[in-house]
């Protein structure tokens, strides 16, 4: 059968030039294409690729020299009943036997007749054990359909669907008609087979040819017997395969020895075992080195033995040299250093695959504000190198660790492969699952046992330290040591493995394999991944394509001392990068001080941890949150607490160019994960970002004494009012970072980071920092600032789609009608009704009152946060201020189902969220809470403000009764391990303290101010032992600035009341 025009690919055809331009219109023929592809790729295509242009036309096309190809195999009926079966489908079982075998025995008989020395007998059937898998990837599916057509037409015989398969694979599938039938429907496929078989006959001939002229030589090196000559055994399959079908091969020879060959250079590795031995003996440990013998264009590597330790002491060395070879890695910017190129070989940890000898820095002049540059030094630290626990995650939120460290096997990965189901049978067809990870070499054991790393990350950050202070005092010795680095290559990812694997499955759909055109589109998907304006990355993505059309994943690389990227073929794209990585190199060694080690730590001892859930649990404790009783506040502790959380704020500031910018990097939920933590920069707004951190701020500076008090009359100490002008500084940095962003709103809406409404997460938080800054401050420019924001925010109540405090309407509410109070302007008030109107119609009327219900809520909820707390405090401060009665009884129906959810057992509101509390002893799951976010707290702090609306008698009678309830059970809550605003000690003592303070209740705040003293000297001395996830957060509601916030309020009551939105 001759070969057919359509198996070939967009690049290698041509049309008539003069027939293009004549059409025009092409969205009705390629509408499927400009919905995959999108309007802006389409365009792009169709004005720079004319074969692009005719194929989306359907214009007939021709194509130069046509492929010689060898004969399509055809099957027979002997192949069918299994005479002749290849072994590799005998022995393994393989679906469609017919089909594959003559592809396996064409193979074959290219790969002898390519090679003609002396081998073992059974390395043609280990080349097709490695090639059948391949073929299978890229026809089964094919074979399926065809299979799943000839059922629907009555063509299969048998009494089961067992019978039925046998029928097409014995009777069918055989016959030289259907064989035409299947090349001719599926020529994109007969030409991958093809395709795939020569590649693979290239590549082993080329590996059988390198070891026929090399294993002498080889075995001379490895000082190995005669028998380490003949190899036994071939296995493949173990990475990607790239340039032409290249990959990493194992071979096992017959004294036992088992070696790799890798189709590159092991330069990379020289130099990195070079480094590490000076590393190593600067600390006095030895190194574990292995054979490579690197001829170039591919290695030969010795394999590394996977054992235990054999004694603690050695496997505490494993974790020092672990965290040596982190510093190395660091320092390197070497990445994509997974479970799967490590070996525990005793106590030594061995990376066995080093593609990347020095990493590609960033360029530093593309970055446009602080908040990329946050993002950039974690992109650039320890935590992406791969050695440290990493989770990757998929779209429901499941995730697995697959860090060198940590990373297991059995693992259920977060996406899904396809899978044969009911194979053998006529229902045969493919179905996504999620697999297992497979066993790895990289846990160190001791005495054949796995002891969680987590025990070890002293040992971790000794290594990491050690070797970090060795390249500070050394660091001229070191830039000498690197030499040899600026002769050598790199490998550069353009994109994660997993995306081009996923599109190389799609491309094997039977509708793709109909016409080369097709498949070539799909690959074309890449362009919408890349800023169409920019031309930078367009030569690279064609030749990804090119790539991907071969079966290969792109590889591209450059030279460590030129700013050029290569394909693997040898194209280059100059000045690609901004520059060198030798370059970056010499400026990461300067950048090398002690707060960086200092921060780097802090990230290793995060990523550690991370191994252990019960890190990051708020658990309950037995202390009673409020005991002891203080009569005064301890004024001198209490600012210097709050000045040590300023020079903290002060200290891990992230600055942009010319200090124009500031930002912070916190320890935050991982958005994209279940019980997942990340650190982030911080984004805008009140509850975690920058607005919060902002009001700690001017609200600290406020209570600084004037310069003119002398200093030892002051209350801090001399280490803070150091920083008190850097605080000073960052105030105005951060004040003209968000004029410039209202001013921004102003012009163009779109241009908010988000269209939310509320008063903590949204537009509303930044219109409320302006209120509370006008009000401890007194300073004009923040009230106008203010107006103008609540100006721009009514743009977005028709989107919200939270209604809640946090987030949304509700949130709006209590913002507009603090604007309204400060400037007594009416169209404020009537922006909080617009607000409110809109949220009556949105409210979900339930048996017991009514609630609300976002996105990401199946029914509504009680709380401040998220729940009826926040929106009977919206609905009854508009009250108060319209006296409208249908806010009143919404007030009433939002009492009544809040209240449907209380439980007189645990005298506490139900959080009734999907995701259960862990209770005290951290097993029982339990649906309680008591914080401000959600439980007792956050209703006591809804009822005490509403009641300060409402006279109806009925309601304040509900009010009253809810406020005792919520008091007795806040003063009953043990302390828990957490102190933040949101969900810890420190806001419900706040909470608690406003309470006393509006009712004149002694008692409970002597209680209060022993503990904020308590509290004080804690975080003065170090004391305190604050969660991770709040130690490492800058923001208000769960992170330091809060905790600073409440103390200062504890001393200046006069300043507003954040947690009830109150000014």
């Amino acid at each position: 059968m001759g070969v057919d025009k359509k198996s070939y690919y967009l690049t290698e055809r041509h049309s008539n030039f003069l027939e293009i331009k004549e059409k025009r219109d092409l969205k009705d023929q390629a509408s499927y294409w400009y919905k995959l592809l999108g309007n802006d790729v389409i365009e792009y295509l169709i004005h720079n690729n004319i074969s692009v242009n005719s194929f989306l036309q359907g214009i007939p096309f021709e194509v130069d020299n046509l492929k010689s190809d060898f004969s399509l195999p055809y099957p027979n009926h002997a192949l069918a009943e299994g005479v002749f079966l290849n072994p590799a489908i005998k022995e393994n079982q393989q679906p469609f036997p017919a089909f594959y075998t003559p592809w396996l025995n064409t193979a074959e008989e290219l790969l002898k007749s390519s090679h003609s020395s002396p081998q073992n007998n059974d390395l043609p059937n280990d080349f097709a054990e490695l090639l059948l898998p391949k073929l299978q990837g890229i026809s089964l599916r094919c074979l399926i359909m065809e299979m799943h057509q000839c059922k629907q037409n009555n063509r299969l015989k048998g009494k089961t669907t067992a019978e039925e398969y046998q029928y097409f694979n014995n009777e069918i599938l055989p016959t030289r008609e259907f064989t035409d039938y299947l090349y001719g429907k599926y020529p994109v496929m007969a030409r991958e087979l093809q395709d795939t078989v020569e590649s693979e006959v290239r590549f082993w001939t080329e590996v059988l040819n390198h070891w026929q002229q090399e294993k002498g030589m080889i075995r001379a090196q490895m000082k190995k017997a005669p028998e380490f000559e003949e190899i036994v055994k071939i296995e493949g399959n173990l990475a990607d395969t790239h340039n032409n079908g290249r990959c990493v091969l194992q071979l096992s020879l017959r004294d036992g020895s088992k070696l790799f060959y890798k189709p590159r250079s092991t330069e990379n590795e020289q130099i990195y075992q070079e480094l590490l031995q000076w590393l190593y003996s600067s600390v006095g440990l030895d190194t574990y080195d292995y054979e490579r013998i690197d001829m170039g264009s591919h290695s030969w590597v010795e394999q590394v033995p996977y054992h235990s330790c054999a004694s603690m002491e050695e496997l505490k060395r494993y974790y020092q040299r672990i965290g040596i070879q982190l510093f190395l890695c660091y320092l390197l910017n070497i990445k994509d250093l997974h479970c799967e190129n490590i070996i525990a070989c005793g106590e030594y940890p061995v990376f066995i695959d080093l593609e990347t000898g020095v990493g590609m820095r960033a360029g530093r002049g593309q970055l446009k504000t602080a908040n990329e540059k946050c993002r950039l030094i974690l992109q650039e630290s320890v935590l992406y190198l791969g050695i440290l626990p990493i989770m990757i995650w998929n779209a429901a939120g499941n995730g697995i660790n697959v860090g060198a460290i940590g990373g297991r096997e059995n693992q259920q990965v977060p996406m899904k492969i396809p899978h044969i189901a009911e194979a053998g049978t006529s229902d045969m067809h493919v179905e996504y699952r999620y697999p297992r990870t497979k066993s790895y070499k990289n846990q160190a054991l001791l005495n054949g046992q796995y002891i969680d790393a987590g025990q070890f990350l002293g040992d971790i950050i000794k290594g990491f330290t050690k070797a970090y202070e060795i390249a500070l005092r050394n660091k001229q010795e070191l830039s000498k040591r690197i030499g040899p680095c600026s002769g050598g290559k790199s490998r550069y990812v353009v994109r994660q493995t997993q995306r081009y694997t996923m599109l190389l499955q799609s491309s094997y759909h039977p509708d793709v394999m109909t016409d080369g055109g097709n498949r070539n589109m799909l690959f074309y998907n890449l362009y919408q991944e890349t800023q169409m304006r920019s031309g930078r990355m367009h030569p690279v993505v064609e030749n990804e394509v090119k790539s991907l059309l071969k079966g290969d994943v792109p590889y591209f690389y450059y030279r460590n001392s030129e700013r050029s990227l290569f394909s693997s073929d040898g194209n280059e794209f100059p000045e690609f990068f901004e520059q060198t990585a030798m370059d970056g190199l010499m400026q990461k060694i300067v950048e090398l001080d002690n707060s960086d080690l200092k921060r780097q730590i802090q990230y290793i001892t995060f990523a550690v941890l991370s191994l252990d859930n019960q890190v990051f649990l708020n658990s309950y404790g037995k202390e009673a949150l409020i005991s002891h009783k203080a009569s005064v506040l301890d004024e001198t502790m209490i600012l210097r607490a709050a000045g040590h959380i300023g020079k903290r704020l002060a200290d891990t500031a992230v600055f942009h160019q010319n200090h124009s910018e500031a930002g912070w990097i916190s320890l935050m939920p991982d958005q994209r994960g279940k019980n997942g933590w990340e650190l982030q920069s911080v984004d805008r707004y009140l509850y975690n970002g920058l607005a919060g951190i902002n009001l700690f701020i001017h609200a600290l500076l406020t209570v600084i004494p004037e310069e003119s008090v002398p200093a030892k009359e002051r209350n801090f100490s001399e280490a803070f009012l150091k920083t008190d002008s850097e605080l000073r500084s960052l105030a105005e940095i951060l004040d003209q970072m968000f004029f410039a962003y209202t001013q921004s709103a102003e012009q163009d809406v779109n241009s908010t980071d988000t269209p939310n409404t509320g008063a903590f997460f949204g537009e509303g938080s930044i219109a409320y920092m302006y209120q509370v800054l006008y009000q401890i401050t007194g300073q004009e420019i923040y009230l106008q600032y203010a107006k103008r924001h609540c100006d721009i925010l009514p743009r977005f109540f028709g989107q919200d789609q939270s209604f809640d405090l946090l987030s949304g309407n509700a949130g709006a509410v209590l913002v507009m009608t603090d604007m309204f109070r400060l400037t007594k302007e009416e169209k404020y008030l009537a922006d909080a009704v617009t607000a409110a109107d809109l949220l009556l119609t949105q409210a979900e009327a339930t048996d017991q009152g009514i609630g609300w219900c976002s996105a990401q809520l199946k029914q509504p909820i009680g709380g401040m946060a998220h729940g009826n707390s926040g929106f009977l405090l919206a609905f009854a401060r508009l009250f108060r201020y319209t006296a409208r009665r249908d806010y009143l009884e919404a007030v009433g129906k939002i009492l009544r189902y809040e209240n449907s959810l209380y439980d007189e057992a645990t005298n506490n509101w139900k959080d009734i969220r999907e995701e259960a509390v862990l209770s005290e002893d951290m097993n029982a799951q339990v649906t309680e809470s008591v914080a401000w976010c959600h439980g007792a707290a956050g209703v006591l702090l809804g009822r005490v403000n509403a009641a300060a609306y409402i006279s109806d008698g009925d309601i304040q009678s509900i009010l009253q009764r809810d406020i005792t309830r919520g008091l007795e059970k806040l003063k009953q809550t043990p302390r828990r391990r957490g102190y933040c605003l949101c969900h810890g000690n420190t806001g419900n003592i706040g909470i608690l303290m406003d309470y006393a303070r509006k009712n004149k209740d002694q008692d409970i705040l002597m209680e209060c101010t022993c503990y904020v003293n308590e509290l004080a000297f804690g975080i003065y001395d170090g004391s305190l032992e604050l969660m991770l996830q709040e130690d490492q957060n800058v923001g208000l509601m769960t992170g330091l600035a809060g905790i600073g916030y409440v103390m200062l309020r504890a001393l200046h009551p006069e300043l507003p009341d954040i947690m009830a939105v109150e000014i």
